[in-house]
């Protein structure tokens, strides 16, 4: 299980809790908390990966998360749902498990080609998530 490096708080939901924000906004938030991530390069992953919880970034921010701060990343997706189309977290849940099995259960799964079928399921959330969640109830 992750803490958020601000509050501390355990992160058992990390998709929901700790999304991956705009780069520049992401400096501005480890700096508030006076925190660094050992990166091998600019697009490298972090060594020692920084968890903040969304609390915390909106803190160090000074106001609330908007959609525009969210990159568009497989990752994300979910956070997206349950943060600003109000998706009830077991609804989320199930449409997380919905994914992992259409992944799991794919051919392209024992391929190459699974960043294609990852990327496959955030367009059709992106699609949902652009639309609006209230046509879908």
């Amino acid at each position: 299980m992750r803490n958020c490096n601000g509050c501390h708080k355990q992160l058992p939901k990390l998709q929901l809790q700790s999304p991956v924000i705009q780069r520049d906004l992401w400096e501005k938030v480890l700096k508030y908390f006076g925190l660094s991530e050992n990166r091998p390069g600019p697009q490298l992953p972090a060594i020692t990966p920084v968890y903040i919880c969304t609390e915390c970034m909106e803190e160090a921010l000074g106001r609330r998360l908007t959609i525009e701060d969210i990159p568009p990343l497989p990752f994300n997706m979910y956070f997206k749902l349950y943060y600003f189309y109000n998706i009830p977290y077991d609804k989320v849940v199930e449409i997380r498990r919905h994914v992992e099995l259409h992944i799991q259960n794919s051919e392209k799964y024992k391929s190459e080609h699974l960043q294609r079928e990852v990327d496959f399921m955030s367009g059709v959330m992106l699609m949902i998530t652009n639309s609006g969640y209230k046509q879908w109830q």
